[in-house]
């Protein structure tokens, strides 16, 4: 009787996962289509390709499932380039493929769209559409950073046009964080939008869908990340610190298409996953520091002996301050060697550049940060128009020089300075570190925005678990898109009458617009949401 209960219930649900296999593969042959009228034939090869495999069906079940994802693709000759292993394996495609797709909606809005919604701080987006005998309403994606773009169809037995026009215009303390633009080759098509983005020194961290073992293990077992920048006002968007081989290298956004719940973002380059503590050294140029790291004998956590660049490159989750190759002058030289009779001091002057147990991405790092060292110092965070310094207790200093090199167990910044200090609170660096791990234990928010208070507003929360003190970003993603239906409420009631005054005047003029007084709402955070509504007879 058992076995004929579960039968029952496979047979009960075999229609819904047939149905569900067939949506997604509808889905994917329509992605397949738009990425080849996109001029992206590789990356639809690679789509179809790996459609053919568990993995590859698993991670596009995740992409039709209507959420918000941004994806990085590869143009054409990009994916050429990507290696024969790769491409020949299922498994490892699929998961390169996964860090190319960051969870949300970054969609940059400063650009302009006249047949499909667009929209910026302070600019206009309109949507003109023939209107429809039944009313309906539908928000497209929203960023509280971007304009909110909404295709209404209001009924009117006129025969008249309805425009809608939303203007979303961010708070100052966001026009701050972000400086949008528009690109100069993206000026003359207007239907390719762009990944906003920090303005360097500030960047932006995504979260992606990579999640494999071999590739990421990141405290709470978060999914990798992407970090980008735009090198000036009016500069590109690039995607940092992608090593190839034993070079660092940034990948520039070069165009964009939106499609569906997708935004996708055209690449010259493909992305591959940050790899282990010493390829990222080198890569960056931090040779003397990985050297350091080599030679310095230390225990695991079975007792044996190990390097302390194999131990960081084993725990779960470090922050590490890497002084680059410039900061070990012949001073700090000499202090180094002088301490090397010393394994207590040596090992507190090391533990003094890493957090251990979380990773504390530049965009959590507010002016007046603290972090807890593994040697139980406080590492004092300040930024100012020039970047983002850090100091110890003992006055020592550095300025961060390149922020978030990505490691498969962490991140690491580079710094200009060696951080001297040798005191340490074992005590202060257990309490921090059974924080951390507690916290990451614990944490069941999975980000679809930027991560950090730097990076943006989220729809989550972003807490910094391994520092002294939380850091929780304010959320205004509900505010203001509660003040957008709001505006948008009152423009639906007052394009009702402003479409029944049309459809009166038409009889007795050839061409009649009536535009209502605009409907405006106050964010939360500052920020104004603008809806028109006319219709023309």
């Amino acid at each position: 009787m058992r076995f004929l209960n579960h039968a029952y219930l496979l047979l009960s649900l075999l229609p819904v996962l047939v149905r569900s296999q067939g949506e997604n593969t509808s889905y994917v042959q329509s992605l397949v289509s738009a990425l080849q009228g996109a001029g992206l034939d590789g990356l639809a090869n690679v789509v179809s390709t790996l459609n053919g495999s568990g993995e590859g069906q698993a991670l596009f079940a995740d992409l039709a499932t209507g959420n918000n994802y941004t994806v990085f693709a590869p143009t054409n000759e990009a994916i050429q380039s990507i290696p024969s292993s790769i491409t020949g394996n299922s498994t490892l495609l699929a998961e390169y493929v996964s860090y190319h797709i960051v969870s949300g909606d970054f969609l940059n809005a400063s650009w302009t769209n006249t047949s499909s919604g667009g929209g910026s701080g302070g600019e206009t987006s309109s949507s003109t559409l023939p209107t429809s005998s039944a009313a309906s309403s539908s928000f497209s994606s929203f960023s509280p950073t971007s304009s909110v773009i909404t295709s209404s169809f209001v009924t009117s037995e006129s025969g008249s046009l309805a425009t809608i026009t939303i203007t979303a215009t961010p708070s100052p303390l966001l026009r701050s964080i972000y400086r949008t633009r528009k690109s100069p080759s993206l000026q003359s098509n207007t239907s390719n939008p762009q990944p906003y983005a920090g303005v360097w020194p500030n960047v932006t961290i995504g979260r992606t869908l990579l999640n494999a073992s071999e590739f990421v293990n990141l405290p709470g077992d978060k999914n990798q990340v992407l970090a980008w920048t735009r090198s000036g006002e009016n500069g590109n968007v690039t995607i940092l610190n992608q090593i190839h081989g034993n070079a660092s290298e940034n990948v520039t956004v070069v165009g964009g298409a939106l499609w569906q719940n997708l935004l996708i973002n055209f690449i010259d380059g493909y992305l591959t996953p940050p790899d282990s503590l010493s390829t990222a050294l080198t890569a960056v140029g931090a040779t003397n520091t990985r050297d350091l790291l080599s030679a310095i004998p230390v225990s695991s956590d079975n007792g044996t002996n190990t390097t302390a660049l194999d131990a960081l490159a084993s725990a779960r989750g470090i922050t590490l301050l890497i002084p680059n190759n410039d900061a070990f002058t012949s001073s700090v030289n000499m202090t180094l060697q002088g301490l090397m009779n010393n394994s207590t001091a040596v090992s507190d002057l090391l533990q003094n550049h890493y957090v251990n147990g979380s990773s504390i991405y530049s965009t959590e790092l507010t002016d007046g940060s603290n972090a807890t060292t593994a040697a139980g110092q406080t590492l004092a965070f300040t930024r100012n128009a020039t970047g983002l310094f850090v100091s110890t207790p003992n006055g020592t200093s550095a300025q961060v020089v390149r922020p978030d090199v990505l490691l498969s167990n962490g991140v690491g910044h580079v710094i200009n300075s060696v951080l001297i200090d040798t005191d340490s609170d074992p005590s202060a660096a257990s309490s921090a570190y059974s924080s951390a791990t507690a916290s990451a234990a614990s944490a069941t928010t999975t980000e679809t925005g930027p991560i950090g208070v730097l990076g943006g507003p989220t729809s989550g929360t972003t807490t910094i678990t391994s520092s002294s003190t939380s850091s929780t970003p304010t959320s205004t993603a509900s505010s203001v898109q509660s003040s957008a239906s709001s505006a948008f409420s009152s423009a639906s009631s007052a394009f009702s009458s402003a479409s029944s005054a049309s459809s009166t005047e038409s009889s007795t003029s050839p061409s009649t617009t009536t535009t209502p007084t605009p409907s405006t709402s106050t964010t939360a955070g500052g920020g104004t949401i603008t809806v028109t509504a006319s219709a023309v007879a």
